[in-house]
């Protein structure tokens, strides 16, 4: 087998699916926040780097089995997929593709990471991985991770960065601190401040 096929095949790798399992599927934020959801059999599959570096998107693919409507209405409709405690977040609209994992939420606002989005400008940002990106191409920008939420009162996406927070933390020492780190933009520092806020 030639060499270049065989390290494409270990670059694609396999997905790693979380089993077929009985999932919430909440169409809409509104059928989120009063608990209505679709139950049906999904299966979630973590997609490999190498099958994000070819085709972009986020980290998780969510389809149904054996129904076909109902995989279409995951990938571009549904909003939101509950499995166990795991909430996925369809980045279809934020102008990207499959799902993104939520790392923290409550009844005013789901945080969750995700692909490059419509949301992005041409400045640079630091990723959710503390990297920063600005005209990243290639695997580099397929691969490159990002912050958002989602305000559910006011039912719109943003980027989570130190201007956004301020709305959230407002103007107090922990806003302060968190402005202040060294990286703010880390996946894992917001969400320490996060659970700092809201103990």
């Amino acid at each position: 087998m030639p060499k270049i096929l065989i390290a494409l095949l270990f670059l694609l790798g396999p997905g790693y699916a979380l089993a077929q399992t009985e999932a919430y599927i909440y169409p809409t934020t509104a059928d989120y926040k009063a608990d209505k959801p679709i139950v049906a059999p999904l299966l979630i599959e973590k997609r490999s780097k190498g099958t994000i570096v070819l085709s972009g998107g986020s980290d998780y693919k969510i389809a149904h089995p054996e129904n076909k409507e109902l995989s279409k209405k995951l990938r571009k409709e549904y909003f939101l997929v509950m499995c166990n405690d795991s909430l996925f977040v369809n980045c279809h609209f934020i102008g990207g593709n499959w799902y993104g994992l939520s790392f923290y939420r409550n009844n005013h606002y789901i945080f969750f990471v995700g692909c490059a989005s419509s949301l992005l400008d041409n400045n640079e940002f630091i990723s959710g991985q503390g990297v920063i990106v600005g005209g990243l191409v290639g695997a580099d920008a397929a691969t490159a991770r990002y912050n958002y939420v989602i305000d559910l009162t006011n039912k719109s996406t943003h980027l989570v960065e130190p201007a956004y927070m301020k709305n959230i933390f407002g103007e107090t020492e922990l806003y302060e601190r968190y402005k202040n780190e060294k990286n703010p933009y880390l996946t894992e520092t917001v969400k320490k401040y996060l659970a700092e806020f809201y103990k």
